[in-house]
């Protein structure tokens, strides 16, 4: 994995650290929306997702630029900001807990999706897919499959329309890396 060679190497090179990040806030939110609907096969899924999130990220940190560094920062923040509001807002207002972390779930699992595409004009302009994480992209592609499937089997819009989304980004990501050299 990209993480464990930027490990061994002691260097992040092109691995891009944004998508790990989103790993950590994606999983929370959905650790919130399986809390909130009682749905232990979400919430148990997403907990080791968080581990790994945080455990990626600070690998990636490690060994980042400080600009980097700044960026994962800001992200990070970003998300705690969000998460936290979600949880103030499913506990003070008459909008039911589930449907605020669903659409939070929503919204970040699409962040989620896009964030390898936040080097997309560098992939273009350089003709180069080096900074995208192929095994994170095609497992993109097999979990939103999979998440997909199950949420249209128990019929829950928040698990099966990001996913469905999220399948599409992923498979781009995929076609660039097959357009473009590494």
């Amino acid at each position: 994995s990209a993480v464990l060679a930027a490990r061994k190497d002691e260097a992040l090179g092109e691995v891009n650290p944004v998508p790990f990040v989103s790993i950590i806030g994606n999983c929370v939110a959905w650790l919130g929306y399986g809390f909130a609907t009682g749905n232990n096969f979400v919430f148990a899924s997403n907990l080791p997702g968080t581990m790994l999130g945080f455990w990626f990220t600070l690998s990636a940190v490690a060994f980042a630029s400080k600009a980097q560094r700044l960026v994962v920062e800001r992200i990070l923040l970003s998300y705690l900001f969000v998460l936290i509001s979600a949880g103030w807002v499913a506990v003070k207002c008459t909008m039911p807990a589930k449907d605020v972390f669903g659409y939070v779930a929503n919204g970040l699992l699409l962040l989620y999706y896009a964030a390898p595409l936040s080097t997309l004009a560098k992939v273009v302009r350089q003709k180069s897919s080096a900074s995208i994480n192929v095994p994170l992209s095609f497992m993109s592609v097999v979990n939103g499959g999979l998440w997909s499937s199950y949420g249209l089997a128990v019929s829950d819009v928040y698990c099966w329309v990001p996913n469905v989304i999220g399948v599409v980004l992923s498979s781009v990501q995929l076609a660039l890396c097959g357009l473009f050299k590494r």
